[in-house]
């Protein structure tokens, strides 16, 4: 069986700069007795992306790497709590407590810097998840996320027709 067409899909922030604090970050190395800390965890996220897309590049595989989706500031929980605990309008609220373009993208800086460098598909799922200036954690009604930084089934749905058409699907 030939493999023609490999995507590849992460919380890429995870190995570069962690959350929009600076936590919540998994150092990578480049060996088993590595240094621990976001730049030398930067260089080797470099150097396997690297490592990965030439090895499928050369193979004759078809690359797509897929964005980050927006994580969000808080647990959708919390949020819906404080939302519907207040009295202000709870799109309103939402909003306030969603986290905004500018700041989605600067967590994403990194990565799509290294995704740059080289010929392959990059998908940014941006232009769904976001409006407005903000990445919507969801609506009053329900919620985009299932933690800070997964989607939930009604998030997931949201980009169903352009996976579909990415995969080569019907629709």
């Amino acid at each position: 069986m030939n493999v023609e067409h490999v995507i590849l899909i992460a919380r890429w922030a995870y190995y570069t700069d962690g959350d929009y604090t600076g936590k919540n970050l998994s150092f990578i190395s480049q060996n088993a007795d590595g240094q621990s800390n976001k730049a030398a965890s930067r260089k080797a996220f470099e150097f396997g992306l690297g490592t990965t897309l030439r090895a499928y590049q050369d193979a004759g595989v078809r690359l797509t790497l897929i964005s980050q989706v927006p994580q969000q500031l808080i647990d959708p929980l919390q949020a819906y709590g404080r939302v519907f605990a207040g009295k202000a309008n709870h799109s309103d609220a939402i909003k306030k407590l969603s986290v905004g373009y500018e700041r989605h993208r600067e967590l994403q800086h990194f990565a799509d810097d290294v995704f740059a460098r080289y010929d392959v598909d990059v998908v940014d799922f941006s232009h769904i998840l976001c409006e407005d200036n903000y990445c919507p954690i969801g609506t009053p009604q329900e919620s985009y996320y299932f933690d800070e930084d997964h989607l939930s089934v009604t998030g997931a749905r949201r980009l169903l027709p352009s996976i579909t058409k990415l995969i080569g699907g019907a629709g």
